[in-house]
């Protein structure tokens, strides 16, 4: 049986919890091409950004994190740890920097990279002489 005080519920049930939600809204975006509120608002373009973005974010994260707890550490010569005692600000400060490293990442690294990889795969693919491997390459590189 539930009970909210019991943390073993939370840590053993949780994920699936979640699993299901995101399997719902995925299942919900499909069927209704994304026209409702839910759908509006996943498809926006803040959540596109964030979306583009959000592996270099995972990345980033605790890096940065562990960045400014080391420098805190050495500026204010305290032993005192960053993660535990964050203020509005902090947060603020540390999603800001996360978001502009990610953004760049994405922009400069990423999509190049991707693009290379794609070009030289349709490359390879004409070179060998399989024109449909080849024209589906480019069809990928265009979008």
């Amino acid at each position: 049986t539930y009970n909210p005080s019991d943390s073993r519920w939370t840590v053993h049930y949780s994920p699936l919890l979640l699993v299901h939600i995101m399997l719902v809204l995925i299942v919900g975006l499909d069927r209704t091409n994304g026209k409702t509120i839910v759908g509006r608002i996943l498809c926006s373009d803040v959540f596109q950004f964030f979306g583009d973005i959000s592996y270099c974010f995972y990345l980033f994260h605790s890096d940065i994190m562990n960045f400014c707890d080391g420098a805190r550490k050495i500026v204010l010569d305290t032993s005192e740890n960053l993660k535990g005692n964050l203020s509005l600000l902090d947060i603020f400060v540390l999603l800001l920097v996360t978001t502009l490293l990610s953004w760049l990442a994405t922009t400069y690294v990423e999509i190049p990279m991707n693009n290379l990889i794609r070009s030289k795969g349709a490359k390879k693919a004409s070179k060998v002489g399989n024109e449909d491997e080849a024209k589906v390459q480019l069809i990928i590189r265009q979008k």
